[in-house]
């Protein structure tokens, strides 16, 4: 990027708000009240999720805990602030994947994981949550663990869909990879996974929603994968030649979907176990740009990365990428397991936490307008915050767009694009406008980031965001 165009960004950054003043001090914090008392053992997994019984949206979290906020709640909890709530008399092994699912008979949460028994009753590996108790999901998988869930609309049929190391699913011979659509079990394809399935995720690289999913599996469908795999609702498909780890069988652990990529297009990022993703190498995680793999500079290192998040903290940066797990040095510099990735590098998470972490997601506060990245593992303290197994990062407001804001770009070329990030959620379905040299573009709001892209003539350019009765800001103007 040549000096110019640096100067204008900053210059524009500087302009909307987006970086940080004196002043600004102290955003993101630390809260460690979720993890006084918190739990007695490990956090593997967090959501957010909408509790059937009472509607509320409330943190969900699973592990091998036993005592939640000091009162017995075995291996499965939510969390509103102040306090954690028991769920029924919970399982009787560890819980690892939390989901919401809504079918003909109502609304749901699945908890998937080792157990055998929820609530005293039989449920092997997955169970539902009404509210009130826990049942048992169509006679459960058996011969193995439950790792993952995963809703995904094929645009035919909604399925929850069940990755692990288990030999079937509802007796039936669907190993290590299977779905549910509420009545009855089925497969995705008559060869699956050769190994175990670790995460899933749905994501959109600018085509429409897949599955991917990763592991430990080599081959699938009839094709060499290579740990990780993409669905789209009919096939399989490889992502290149996928994951290795000395010339061998990588693992993949976790998946992470960003909007704004490289080169600012949609991208998914895996990490786990590896070094190599495709021709690059790359230590533990890397970036799938669509068409081919990147490394994420120097990687994560020397142990497994176990969680990934991406987090808009409100100190003015934007969504940022966010990961925890085993490894203490996150590209040159020492990270005792969080770290945190703007684009360009990683940096620590402050002095991390002094054990493993397993578990990140961000949540929502959209009265607040800022979100809140929960932090779950078997740690006791987290950047000098003495907590039990959780901890939250607290973002600070996303600033709305009251008025109508105006800059000025140069471009060598003939295009220009804007991004708008939507800071408040209940906007999406309206319209904003977006003036460009004078011409008027009426945009509708489909999710929280809004992208024009326009041909023009070569040299300056103006912009102007207009913005009534919606909280839109500019994001940037770039020049392709």
């Amino acid at each position: 990027m040549g000096g110019a165009r640096v100067l204008n960004s900053l210059l524009l950054l500087c302009m909307l708000g987006l970086v940080g003043t004196e002043g600004d001090e102290g955003c993101p914090v630390w809260d460690g009240a979720i993890g006084n008392p918190g739990v007695d053992r490990n956090v593997f997994c967090l959501a957010q999720l909408r509790e059937p019984s009472t509607g509320i949206t409330a943190l969900f979290a699973g592990g091998s805990f036993t005592m939640a906020g000091g009162q017995f709640a075995k291996r499965i909890a939510f969390y509103t602030e102040p306090n954690w709530f028991p769920m029924g008399d919970g399982m009787d092994s560890s819980v690892f994947s939390i989901v919401n699912w809504s079918d003909a008979l109502g609304d749901w949460i699945y908890a998937g994981g080792t157990f055998r028994i929820a609530d005293k009753e039989d449920a092997l590996g997955i169970a539902k949550w009404d509210g009130n108790r826990w049942t048992q999901v169509g006679g459960g998988v058996s011969g193995g663990r439950v790792f993952s869930l995963c809703v995904f609309d094929d645009g035919i049929t909604r399925y929850v869909y069940v990755g692990g190391d288990f030999a079937d699913a509802g007796g039936r011979p669907f190993p290590r990879l299977a779905r549910w659509n509420g009545q009855e079990w089925s497969s995705t394809d008559r060869s699956p996974p050769n190994g175990p399935v670790h995460s899933m995720i749905v994501h959109d690289d600018g085509t429409g929603p897949n599955l991917y999913i990763t592991g430990t599996f080599t081959d699938m469908a009839q094709m060499k994968v290579n740990s990780i795999a993409r669905w789209d609702g009919e096939h399989w498909h490889t992502l290149g030649t996928g994951l290795t780890r000395d010339g061998r069988a990588a693992l993949g652990l976790t998946l992470a979907g960003l909007r704004y990529g490289r080169d600012g297009r949609p991208s998914l990022i895996v990490a786990g176990r590896f070094d190599h993703a495709g021709e690059a190498a790359a230590n533990n995680i890397a970036e799938w740009d669509g068409a081919q793999w990147h490394a994420l500079d120097e990687g994560l290192d020397p142990w497994d990365v176990r969680s990934l998040s991406v987090f808009d903290s409100g100190d003015g940066q934007g969504p940022l990428l966010f990961a925890g797990g085993d490894f203490t040095t996150a590209g040159r510099d020492e990270a005792h397991h969080l770290a945190r990735w703007d684009g360009r590098a990683w940096f620590p998470l402050g002095s991390g936490s002094d054990q493993e972490v397993y578990a990140m997601t961000t949540v929502q506060f959209p009265e607040e307008r800022r979100q809140s990245l929960m932090i779950g593992g078997g740690f006791s303290s987290a950047d000098g915050v003495a907590v039990h197994g959780a901890i939250e990062l607290e973002g600070c407001p996303i600033p709305a767009c009251e008025d109508i804001r105006k800059f000025d770009v140069r471009c060598r070329s003939r295009r220009i694009k804007v991004t708008i990030m939507i800071a408040d959620a209940s906007k999406v379905g309206e319209f904003l406008t977006l003036m460009v040299d004078g011409h008027r573009f009426p945009l509708e709001i489909k999710a929280r980031f809004v992208e024009l892209s326009v041909r023009g003539a070569r040299g300056a350019h103006w912009v102007e965001l207009i913005s009534p009765g919606n909280c839109g800001i500019a994001k940037s103007v770039d020049c392709p």
